[in-house]
Formats: structure tokens, sequence, C-alpha cells
């Protein structure tokens, strides 16, 4: 894989599985859990969405539109930023 989003040692989850990253090859993105080792194919991570869960990511707000953390407050769903409340 040439792009990277993630790297060894992260926890991910992809379509429904999650665990550590233990090894990334050409074909496949191995993750670790206590009690099992997940093989995931490569192309499953091109065609399903990847969650980085990473210990330094602000937590997830439930009932937020936002759809990723925007540092210019635009709510990327609507395409309107949070100035832009109507009165």
């Amino acid at each position: 894989m040439s792009y990277r989003p993630f790297r060894q040692g992260e926890h991910i989850e992809v379509s429904g599985y999650q665990g550590m990253v233990t090894e990334i090859d050409f074909r496949y993105t191995t993750l670790k859990t206590e009690e099992k080792t997940i093989l995931l194919p490569n192309a499953s991570l091109f065609t399903n969405t990847v969650v980085v869960l990473r210990k330094d990511a602000p937590a997830k707000v439930e009932g937020s539109s936002r759809a990723r953390n925007d540092p210019l407050g635009h709510d990327v769903s609507s395409g309107h930023s949070d100035q832009d409340e109507c009165a």
C-alpha cells in the first residue's frame, strides 16, 4: 500500500474488525486482539471505511452531524460553518 492512513502499533477498525496493526504487507494487514489474529485483505481497506483509533484523538461526540474534525468549524455534512447560524 503506498498511501498509509495508519501505521504499525495503531489500533484500527475495518468492517467490524478491530485490533492493533502488527504487520502491513503487499496483500494483507494483520490485526492482533487479545484473543485472535485477523488478516484483512488490503483490498478491503480501499473499499471500506477505516477508523483509526488513536489515544490522542478527541472523544467521539454522539449526535454530531460533523463527519470529521474540521479546525475551521465547518459542518462538512451541510457545507455551512458553525458561524453561519440563522437567527
